[in-house]
């Protein structure tokens, strides 16, 4: 436990998706600024100071599935409070209470619909990361041009 000074079996599951999570925060938000690179250099595009991982990917326009909607909404609530403090504060005390999926519960004990459970977990983390990396590299560094967006001067 944890709270043995002589054990090392602390969970680190709640850091490593908040970290995910902000992984991807940043990936999709490349993507929204390569989207609008003339604009960029100015500002920043509108709804791009959010952490939300579903609205961010539809600024970015990247499609994704019922079950890495369900691992985005999941690892937002980790970028905002779950990976860091035992309750939400501020406006996402709704945040405990469980908000029922097509596929899942986020935010309360796991239910189980149509045979599986899904909840945010390392392995969902990492196949939703390998795939907006996927779509970063498609968009901004298969195009000779994008190689110079960031370019200033």
């Amino acid at each position: 436990k944890a709270s043995n000074p002589d054990s090392l079996t602390g969970n680190i599951d709640s850091p490593a998706l908040m970290l995910a999570g902000m992984s991807l925060e940043n990936y999709l938000k490349a993507i929204i600024l390569h989207r609008h690179r003339e604009q960029s250099l100015s500002g920043v595009p509108a709804g791009f100071m959010i952490h939300d991982l579903v609205n961010l990917a539809l600024s970015a326009k990247v499609t994704f599935s019922p079950e890495q909607i369900a691992t985005a909404k999941a690892l937002t609530q980790y970028i905002t409070w779950r990976g860091r403090y035992v309750a939400a504060l501020d406006n996402h005390f709704r945040d405990h209470i469980p908000v029922a999926l097509d596929i899942s519960l986020v935010g309360g004990a796991r239910i189980t619909k149509g045979g599986a459970h899904l909840n945010a977990t390392i392995p969902l983390a990492r196949n939703l990361i390998e795939y907006v990396v996927g779509e970063v590299k498609l968009r901004i560094y298969d195009n000779k041009e994008s190689d110079k967006w960031w370019v200033f001067g």
